[in-house]
């Protein structure tokens, strides 16, 4: 406790005499990638505590054996959705690490998805039906879209859609965390903790319990945090798609009176306008 308290003093002192800067510790704090790792960790965290509990305390309890076939369906459930969203974490921080010391690779990482999300666009639409003709497209639509990279004003373009998608997965992995692991998990733990006439002498598996239920409400109040940023993250999303539209000449452009679907959410109009210097003949 004192050696805790001399450092936050010590830390206080630096930050009235300017010798930190504040802002670039917050920066630091709240980037992507320490974001991401600490999801990360909390999910997997949360999941395995959960397990424990399962096997330690629910298990061996025949008090507890009503609880056993639901706790065991919902801590399946949980490793679903926090495996689903650790590939996701993983990825998006190889992502940000191709995007920080691997300039190339990652404009030829942007290039090709959307060039997988232009074909599978025209495939939706109807516009190209032939397995040649779309590996043909594929192959075009890549070097052309990669090319586009060599242009700062494009292949920042690019880079802010893919950021804003990237947000946008967020969002949703972070509403399967709360259906799939935090809610379920919250509610068993609550259960057992008021109807468990055995809690007094069991305290080290209350510990447990108590455990498990603080690090599902710890997950549940970050998620639901995020959440609440849906809005803004959707209209910057809308907005860094618009402006990938202007960068590449493509506009706002109508057909049949309405608007062209957006990329990456079918509609494939404007992949096919896009890709005109590079279909095949």
């Amino acid at each position: 406790g004192g050696v805790l308290l001399l450092f936050l003093s010590a830390v206080g002192y630096a930050l009235r005499k300017g010798s930190l800067d504040l802002d670039k510790i917050l920066e630091t704090i709240y980037s992507e990638n320490v974001t991401l790792t600490a999801d990360l960790l909390l999910g997997l965290g949360d999941t395995s505590a959960f397990t424990m509990a399962v096997f330690i305390v629910i298990r061996p309890d025949n008090e507890l054996i009503q609880v056993y076939p639901a706790s065991v369906f919902f801590m399946v459930l949980s490793w679903m959705g926090t495996s689903y969203n650790s590939y996701n974490d993983i990825l998006q921080i190889w992502h940000i690490y191709m995007q920080t010391y691997k300039h190339d690779d990652f404009a030829a990482f942007l290039a090709r998805k959307m060039a997988k999300t232009g074909v599978s666009n025209l495939k939706k639409d109807g516009l190209i039906d032939d397995s040649n003709a779309d590996k043909d497209y594929l192959e075009r639509l890549e070097a052309f879209l990669l090319k586009q990279t060599a242009d700062p004003a494009h292949y920042d373009a690019m880079v802010n859609l893919e950021h804003a998608n990237r947000e946008m997965r967020r969002m949703r992995g972070n509403l399967v965390t709360i259906l799939c692991e935090c809610l379920p998990i919250i509610f068993i733990e609550m259960y057992i903790l008021l109807t468990w006439e055995k809690k007094v002498k069991a305290q080290m598996k209350v510990i447990i319990l108590l455990f498990v239920l603080l690090m599902s409400c710890i997950v549940f109040g970050a998620k639901m945090a995020c959440l609440g940023y849906y809005r803004d993250i959707r209209e910057h999303r809308d907005h860094a798609e618009d402006e990938f539209l202007r960068i590449f000449d493509l506009g706002e452009k109508k057909k049949q009176g309405k608007k062209q679907k957006r990329p990456g959410r079918g509609g494939g109009t404007w992949w096919l306008h896009c890709s005109k210097n590079a279909r095949p003949q």
